[in-house]
């Protein structure tokens, strides 16, 4: 089909609405309160769907941009929950859960989207951490999966960040960081830019962020007709930001067309934008503003190896690569040691389940490198329990910690135990291998 370039406007008939939720090539669906429409882009309603009950109870229709919503290859329509695991599927024209896990608030801003079919979730915060992995939900346990990767180099933990899927390169932008050394600063800003590779499952660091925060009205990939991956707006309206990750190009352009677009009631689809204003369909083609005539600047999105290393000298070249390759090493080699964290026992960007007496007691051997026996027994101690029951709770503890470090590191007996030089009747608890981890994180 041969494309126009000149500006194209039509405005179509259209009643009140709530949202936009998403589009597909044929049409799009709209929340109406508590009904979902699905519309074709000549404002017939193709089809209704309904919620049951159950759904009606958790959705919170108030705030809508906590959840994600997709059109699969199948053409069957998800809901996803950004601060949980709660997963809604659209069966015979009712919106159903389908998902077998809960509400853990563990993944709030987080990032969900969707590939081959598999709804993928990154980042997030919760309970003064963010998550830097993947999920998955599987389709046949109902349940989110870990998605593993071949992880030297990762991003740190991120929320409220931008993303773009291309082909099988994944994008991350912007966002925020929490602070490791005090966790109740979360709005430390991410300055990066990092690339997944789905193929290869590494990330790429490509660069330092030369792009503001967008406000993306949708994410779309319009292949071969454009590069790029995503449309978004300036504050005032006036201008549009097209992003080109392939080619490290930010374009602003004119908004010529004097239209006010929002997040809500606007998306993009193959060449055309489109939005709802004053319950009418407004349809624009997309290169009657992004085209050269209406072309303000141009610049990177990212400032690339070369971009930082203009200017240096031969001499300076080499010594910066050399600090560079030696953070790098250290970074690597740091991330290859075990570490006791919030979540348990982390080594090599997987987490260990811990119980938190567990996490104590190794916390306590690794950092001192030994321990009392009464030490360990005041972690462990149950008022409920007799004296001996509790000596058997503490034996039992330590034997658990060994099996796990036995299993995750393959050290046999991890935790000994030996006469105190001090007290021939007391017991001390140490091990040999505490410098084989980081020191836990306080």
């Amino acid at each position: 089909m041969k494309l126009t370039f000149h500006f194209a406007l039509l405005i179509l008939n259209f009643q009140s609405f709530d949202r936009v939720l998403t589009s597909s090539e044929s049409e799009f669906y709209l929340l109406k309160n508590d009904l979902i429409e699905i519309r074709n882009f000549q404002n017939e309603v193709l089809e209704k769907i309904s919620f049951d009950s159950q759904s009606k109870d958790i959705i919170d229709f108030d705030n809508v941009n906590d959840y994600n919503f997709f059109i699969d290859k199948k053409n069957e329509f998800y809901i996803v929950q950004k601060s949980g695991g709660f997963v809604f599927k659209s069966i015979n024209n009712e919106i159903k859960r389908i998902d077998k896990s809960y509400d853990h608030d563990m993944t709030n801003f987080s990032d969900v989207f969707i590939k081959n079919d598999t709804i993928f979730k990154f980042g997030g915060y919760g309970y003064w951490g963010a998550r830097n992995f993947f999920t998955f939900f599987c389709k046949k346990t109902l349940e989110w999966e870990y998605y593993k990767t071949n992880q030297s180099i990762v991003p740190n933990g991120i929320f409220d960040f931008n993303s773009s899927l291309i082909d099988n390169h994944y994008y991350i932008s912007n966002g925020r960081f929490i602070d490791i050394n005090n966790r109740l600063n979360n709005k430390i800003i991410n300055k990066e830019i990092w690339k997944f590779d789905f193929l290869s499952k590494t990330w790429i660091n490509l660069g330092t962020s030369n792009i503001p925060k967008f406000n993306l009205f949708h994410n779309t990939s319009l292949g071969a007709i454009i590069t790029s991956d995503y449309i978004s707006k300036s504050g005032n309206s006036k201008e549009f930001y097209f992003v080109d990750f392939k080619n490290n190009n930010n374009s602003i352009y004119n908004n010529s067309s004097n239209l006010v677009f929002d997040n809500n009631r606007s998306f993009v689809e193959n060449d055309t934008l489109y939005n709802i204003e004053n319950n009418l369909l407004v349809k624009i083609g997309l290169y009657s503003i992004i085209n050269q005539n209406n072309l303000i600047e141009k610049s990177p999105i990212y400032l690339n190896t070369a971009s930082l290393f203009q200017g240096l000298t031969s001499t300076g070249l080499i010594i910066l690569l050399v600090l560079v390759s030696l953070v790098i090493f250290l970074k690597y080699k740091r991330n290859q040691m075990p570490i006791i964290s919030e979540l348990g026992l982390r080594y090599k960007g997987i987490s260990y389940s811990l119980d938190n007496n567990e996490k104590k007691i190794l916390s306590l051997i690794i950092n001192y490198e030994e321990a009392s026996s009464k030490e360990i027994y005041d972690i462990i101690k149950d008022e409920k329990l007799s004296y001996p029951q509790n000596n058997k709770k503490k034996k039992d503890t330590i034997d658990k910690i060994n099996s796990k470090i036995f299993k995750i590191l393959n050290i046999k007996n991890f935790i000994l135990s030996k006469k105190s030089t001090e007290d021939q009747r007391a017991i001390v608890y140490f091990t040999n291998d505490a410098k084989k981890f980081i020191k836990s994180e306080k």
